[in-house]
């Protein structure tokens, strides 16, 4: 299957596969209809499907200990044989944390008609991010009037607690029967703000105290399944106190809430495995619900845990519950302990303000259908275009729908099994997905080195240490009796060869102080550096720098740093770039001594010598093979960060 990464890439895509650009499609002539509920009373949209539609299904592999992709790969052969007629499909595995966020934000930008969370709660959580990129939707790069992005979901994680608020359980199959049913409701989205920090978006529950360092604690111990819920509980338990809070509802007057154990904003109802902690939450009426819990003892929650997990301990002394637009939390004695969390990720700590995502213009919802009984949904979230509003009083500064999340199941009917595994971009489209703004420059460069010829010498005392080992063992070792080894035929047969000499670790290069061969310093890594002049110099002389050159027209920064490379050596034959993505990055920023320099990001790449003793470097005007400790004698400043990069 096909392994996507958004960021880095360097696969060669045949321009005949395409499948986010709408050249070449094959026409489907059916009509979709689109209803917001379950049932078939509510409004209803229809519109024409005139081309495949684009679905990538973001996997993570690790979720609910390795089961997640257990799962999926068994679902891939129903997946193909359900929805086999009308649909692209690319298959997405994430590999690090954020990872899902940048997948779908790279696959928003190319068209995709849906992204679909294939994990638990924490997958949706990134996907629900990856919709929004500095406060806005992410905008399709190839726009349509009509089009827009969903966010599907198939719940197979640890905790799935999202799929609940619906009645969904963690039945692939049944996931996929939704996929192609084709109903779509809307449902909010919640975001939460922190002065001087990006705006974070949760779809679920996000807390505050206490549940939230039960959350942060259960994190560690995803391996034990739901059990690690109780883990977390438990030690969360350890050195609490309640704290005295206050609250802003809906930018109105502060007030404080004494004692508080817990407070919990809910767009739907369950958390850590199966709470019902807001239980009036609906996930479609425009608002939030906040739940405070004050005062609780350790044995509270024990006498009351059954409450909470059924929901009915809103009428429990000490549990408040309000429903809000929006809530600012702060902590009165502002300690900077209050854990904060939004769909099982932890986000920080306190002061935080949670508000709703505004709609615009939302469907009617099906009154025959709520988010507790069980309606044939999945989740999406769609955005609309930009559009001129014709009521001054509902003006949108933004000119369009912030978010309207519909329910799945789609408008997608079949996968076409022979285009499972098509790849997401194409090869002349393909961007590296980064976080530096418009203004500043992405520069790749390339940390080219020669590995280890020979294994470093031992240290004198770890040498004395094996010497002694070896004669302490031969003096207790096992012996066998004379009469054994008297019998010629339980003598060994002999065989000797000759003594050889081992190579000198010390070469002419070496003895020369060469540092322009390749042939020196075998016991250790070289680095190669290059005489010229860098991008961000502060001067017009030349200085030593690594192989480099400015993102500017590459598919991928991989690409950039290819290139950089191959200017260099002329071609990249022996050479193996260490996987897709940078190593490291350094921010330059302008500083009083040079105010004139400009602002940029360096990517570092690593790239290894292979099966080459000698390069034909040209392109600069001097250049150098040095090891670690020489490097950092030409960039003294800088010495700290390449002793963290570089391990040798």
């Amino acid at each position: 299957m096909l392994r996507y990464s958004c960021c880095i890439s360097n696969r060669s895509y045949e321009a005949k596969h395409p499948p986010f650009l709408r050249a070449q499609r094959r026409v489907s002539s059916g009509r979709i209809t689109l209803c917001s509920g379950g049932g078939g009373g509510g409004a209803t949209a229809v519109v024409s499907s005139s081309r495949l539609r684009d679905l990538v299904f973001v996997v993570n592999p690790q979720g609910a200990n390795g089961r997640t992709a257990k799962e999926w790969k068994k679902l891939l052969p129903y997946l193909r044989s359900r929805l086999g007629e009308d649909c692209n499909i690319c298959e997405s595995l994430t590999s690090v944390p954020s990872h899902a966020i940048d997948i779908t934000r790279e696959a928003i930008r190319d068209g995709a008609d849906a992204v679909i969370a294939v994990g638990g709660d924490g997958t949706l959580h990134e996907v629900v991010n990856g919709f929004f990129w500095e406060g806005k939707p992410v905008g399709n790069l190839n726009s349509e009037a009509s089009h827009s992005a969903a966010l599907g979901l198939i719940p197979l994680g640890t905790g799935s607690d999202f799929a609940r608020t619906f009645g969904w359980l963690n039945d692939p199959c049944e996931a996929v029967e939704r996929i192609a049913k084709g109903i779509r409701s809307r449902v909010d989205v919640g975001v939460i703000d922190q002065e001087g920090r990006d705006s974070h978006y949760f779809i679920n529950v996000a807390d505050v105290h206490l549940s939230a360092k039960a959350g942060f604690y259960a994190s560690k111990y995803k391996k034990f399944g739901n059990l690690c819920y109780v883990i977390g509980a438990l030690q969360a338990f350890m050195g609490h106190d309640n704290r005295d809070m206050r609250i802003k509802v809906n930018g109105g007057e502060w007030e404080v809430y004494p004692q508080v154990t817990a407070l919990c904003v809910g767009n739907a109802k369950y958390f850590g495995g199966g709470v019902k902690i807001t239980p009036n939450a609906d996930p479609g009426n425009g608002n939030l619900e906040v739940v405070v819990l004050q005062d609780f003892k350790w044995y509270d929650f024990i006498l009351k845990l059954h409450k909470l997990y059924n929901g009915t301990h809103l009428s429990v002394n000490n549990v408040s519950s309000r429903s809000v637009q929006s809530i600012e939390v702060e902590e009165i004695s502002e300690s900077g302990s209050i854990y904060v969390q939004s769909d099982g990720e932890h986000l920080g700590f306190l002061p935080r303000k949670f508000q709703l995502v505004r709609i615009l213009g939302s469907h009617p919802r099906d009154p025959g259908s709520s988010p507790g009984n069980g309606a044939n949904r999945n989740l999406v979230v769609r955005f609309c275009k930009p559009r001129t509003l014709q009521s001054p009083e509902k003006k949108n500064p933004y000119g369009f729908c912030l978010c309207s999340i519909l329910s799945t199941t789609s408008v997608f009917k079949r996968l076409r099994s022979q285009l499972l595994a098509r790849p997401l971009l194409e090869e002349s489209r393909l961007r590296g997905y980064c976080t530096s703004s418009s203004s500043e420059k992405m520069v790749a460069s390339v940390l080219f080195e020669r590995l280890r010829v020979v294994i470093p010498k031992p240290d004198p005392t770890v040498y004395a240490f094996q010497e002694f080992k070896f004669n302490w063992q031969q003096q207790f070792r096992r012996r066998y009796p004379d009469e054994f080894l008297d019998i010629a035929k339980n003598r060994a047969k002999g065989e000797y060869q000759m003594d050889y000499v081992p190579a000198p670790r010390v070469t002419e290069a070496d003895k020369n102080n060469d540092k322009k061969s390749l042939y020196r310093a075998l016991d250790k890594k070289l680095y190669l550096l290059i005489f010229g002049k860098p991008f961000g110099a502060t001067s017009d002389k030349p200085v030593w720098h690594f192989p480099e050159k400015v993102y500017d027209s590459e598919p991928t920064l991989r690409k950039c740093a290819e290139s950089a490379l191959k200017s260099v050596l002329g071609d990249l034959t022996h050479t193996y770039f260490v996987g897709n993505a940078p190593m490291a990055h350094l921010a330059i920023q302008p500083t009083e001594e040079s105010p004139d320099l400009p602002s940029y990001k360096r990517f570092f790449f690593k790239c290894s010598v292979v099966a080459a003793s000698k390069y034909n470097i040209s392109n600069c005007e001097d250049f150098l093979w040095v090891t670690k400790d020489e490097l950092l004698e030409f960039f003294p400043e800088q010495a700290d960060f390449f002793n963290k990069m570089i391990i040798s």
